[in-house]
């Protein structure tokens, strides 16, 4: 699997703002009509499917649900958050944990990069977590009481924690590391009522600095209900891909390679 500029994504996300534009271009009225919170807590599950290839040792490239076994469906916490510091300008917060374990007999050797190896048969034992917290700010650049459209800036910081080791041989090999991936994008919300939202996200970054290479490409949206007085719930799909490589390094985990999507179901508080 290689990952790609998801292309579909943006052109999905540019047809709907583009749909959405003319409200953005009506001349704005008096502003206590807008329907927008000040801020917002969401928390929900999000309901995954991933798809994995990762570079191994020396340089072998596997499959991580087909090799390793690799959780390919699950579940995992998901929390959002934005504040609005004044009309045009909000900060987002987003954390979530894609947390996987498996387990396999080799059906191939691989290198462990330092002259040894897990031999062909051999059963290991795999844990690959992945932690993601993202902070951006946005500046709503067109918004009225229909429409709320912006560009947005910040930072992906991505925590990754690899570990494989066979009980038989007595063997493990660790990769941990946490980098920050600075990511530009685009926010877009509708009110289809005071109380009805489509909201939706596209993000993206590339960074080749030193012994890192990489890109992202995120896609978000979701329908949102304010069911009652400061709570709402929801429904949305959230997708992605990624790829990180970094050389230089005597790490065993040397490239990540994934793309990952799935529906989120989420509680609001809002104010």
């Amino acid at each position: 699997m290689k990952i790609r500029t998801n292309g579909f994504c943006l052109f999905m996300s540019l047809c709907a703002l583009f749909l959405l534009a003319p409200y953005a271009f009506a001349k704005e009225k008096d502003y206590s009509n807008e329907p927008w919170e000040r801020g917002a807590l969401y928390l929900g599950a999000y309901v995954l499917d991933t798809n994995s290839d990762l570079k191994l040792g020396a340089g072998v490239k596997v499959d991580g649900e087909d090799v390793l076994g690799l959780e390919e469906n699950f579940t995992a916490f998901r929390a959002d958050a934005f504040w609005r510091i004044t009309r045009r300008n909000r900060v987002d917060f987003t954390f979530y944990q894609m947390n996987r374990n498996g387990s396999s007999f080799l059906g191939f050797e691989i290198p462990d990069g330092e002259g040894g190896s897990f031999p062909l048969g051999t059963k290991v034992k795999t844990d690959f977590d992945i932690s993601v917290l993202r902070a951006s700010y946005a500046y709503s650049f067109f918004k009225n009481e229909h429409f709320d459209l912006g560009v947005a800036g910040g930072l992906f910081g991505l925590s990754v924690n690899f570990k494989m080791d066979s009980d038989v041989f007595g063997k493990d090999e660790k990769t941990d590391f946490t980098v920050p991936l600075p990511v530009v994008g685009l926010r877009g919300s509708f009110a289809l009522t005071p109380k009805w939202f489509i909201r939706q996200s596209f993000d993206y970054f590339y960074i080749n600095l030193g012994d890192y290479e990489g890109q992202l490409v995120d896609f978000n949206v979701a329908l949102e209900w304010n069911a009652l007085k400061h709570v709402g719930i929801g429904v949305g799909y959230n997708y992605a891909q990624m790829t990180l490589k970094y050389s230089g390094s005597d790490d065993f985990l040397e490239e990540i390679d994934m793309a990952y999507g799935g529906v989120l179901l989420f509680a609001k508080l809002y104010f």
